[in-house]
């Protein structure tokens, strides 16, 4: 009888505890508090990184304006800075963020006028279109 007994009072003590818990689902990437549309003023403008994209993809800034370049997205990111008339983003940059983490900043002074392609090389998501560029004029 006893051993009978055993294999029930087993089961009604693991339901009664709660052996079958559920865990819960892993908490989402925090994405940082930023403007869906980045300011911008002679002195500073933001370039976000969302959805292998560049947002804005072309810019208009001042000579010596700081470029806030912002990772919004998920995934890892980085920012190569080319002269206008670069086709391939291999090699000859003129300046190359660090690989941004979701929610990183690097910051950028343009100092000469010109045209300036962005590629993000980082996993070659220039190939799937992340790419932009930057008009700077003189003030």
């Amino acid at each position: 009888m006893m051993v009978l007994l055993l294999p029930v009072l087993l089961v009604v003590t693991l339901t009664a505890t709660g052996c079958s818990r559920k865990t819960a689902p892993p908490d989402p990437v925090p994405v940082p508090n930023v403007p869906n549309e980045p300011p911008v003023s002679q002195e500073q403008t933001v370039v976000l990184f969302r959805m292998l994209r560049f947002v804005p993809k072309d810019s208009t800034v001042t000579q010596g304006t700081v470029v806030m370049f912002i990772n919004d997205d998920l995934v890892e990111h980085d920012v190569k800075i080319f002269p206008g008339t670069v086709t391939d983003p291999t090699s000859g940059s003129i300046a190359d963020s660090p690989y941004m983490q979701p929610g990183g900043r690097w910051d950028y002074t343009f100092t000469e006028p010109g045209l300036y392609k962005l590629y993000c090389l980082s996993a070659e998501h220039w190939r799937l279109g992340m790419v932009g560029t930057i008009k700077v004029v003189s003030d």
